[in-house]
């Protein structure tokens, strides 16, 4: 007796312990499921069948080789190479084959069409969300587009190099170098210099984390400049929101005012005439400077809703 006459059984058998686990952990998965009519369940049955067709064809030829080795009365193997024996595992062979399509046929592929089904819903659901989403997303983008745009302020959205990554119509309508490119730094096309200004507020808000502002002169226009810093989620410095506010006839008026007031002063001071202004509801009392010189006090000496003042009138008259 050879090695391979050793072998060969020893093999076989090792085969039918391998298959009887194999077997016994197929049919506890199958008995602790909870999915009975999943594609899971459909697959452990089909493997199952599978591991009892060549559990049983192992031990056939296990016993076979067996006893062909001489462990085994030589009469078992004689019984086992009839063809009338012989055809049975070939039979089971067939019976395993016929049930596995008939379980295809029947469960795999009525459950693999479900399941399917299923996930096709499923993608349905989630796409028409997200195209609900979407359109929400830009619906509000247009709006806030609309909004941004109906300002009569200039306004840009700069990054944290300064970079203007975004500008209202305004803006584009003040400076149009800022409309489009590739987002040009808010000084080169304000003031046309390659780095920022004194004062510069959106440098200021950078540094204070806080609203900065400024009054800037661009030819004949006077503009408040303001620069409101924008936060990542650390509390850092992300960008800031640029705002240029016309106040040219703020200023033109604050200047002529200015100018009638001096020239008022300066009339009053020439013809030694003073006025004054009663308020009665708050009950206080407004003096120009001329009629201070002539009285021969400074401002904030007399309390002009007191009796001090009421005495100094009559002098003045």
């Amino acid at each position: 007796m050879n090695a391979f006459q050793i072998l060969t059984p020893v093999i076989y058998w090792l085969l039918v312990g391998l298959w009887v686990y194999i077997l016994g952990f197929l049919l506890r998965r199958l008995r602790l499921s909870h999915f009975k009519r999943s594609l899971l369940n459909v697959l452990i049955v089909i493997l199952a069948i599978d591991a009892l067709r060549t559990l049983f064809e192992s031990i056939y030829f296990g016993v076979s080789h067996t006893s062909r080795s001489g462990f085994l009365p030589i009469g078992v193997y004689d019984f086992l190479v009839r063809p009338e024996i012989v055809i049975i595992p070939k039979t089971l062979n067939v019976i395993a084959a016929v049930l596995m399509i008939g379980i295809l046929l029947y469960r795999w592929f009525p459950a693999e069409k479900r399941d399917r089904e299923f996930q096709e819903g499923i993608i349905k659901k989630r796409t028409a969300e997200l195209k609900k989403s979407k359109e929400a997303i830009a619906r509000t983008a247009r709006e806030w587009q609309i909004t941004f745009d109906a300002s009569n302020d200039g306004i840009w959205l700069l990054d944290v190099e300064h970079r203007i990554v975004r500008s209202n119509r305004q803006a584009d309508r003040l400076f149009p170098s800022s409309a489009g490119g590739e987002g040009p730094r808010c000084w080169d096309v304000v003031h046309g210099t390659t780095g920022p200004i004194a004062d510069c507020p959106v440098v200021r808000a950078k540094e204070s984390l806080q609203r900065e502002t400024m009054e800037l002169q661009i030819g004949d226009l006077w503009y408040l400049v303001t620069a409101d810093s924008i936060l990542d989620a650390s509390g850092q410095y992300a960008g800031a929101v640029h705002v240029f506010r016309d106040i040219t006839e703020r200023k033109q008026t604050i200047e002529r005012l200015a100018r009638q007031t001096a020239l008022l002063n300066e009339t009053q001071q020439l013809t030694h005439v003073g006025g004054w202004q009663w308020n009665v509801e708050q009950q206080t009392m407004t003096w120009t400077d001329e009629l201070y010189r002539i009285h021969g006090v400074f401002p904030g000496e007399l309390d002009l809703g007191g009796p001090e003042a009421y005495r100094a009138q009559p002098r003045m008259l």
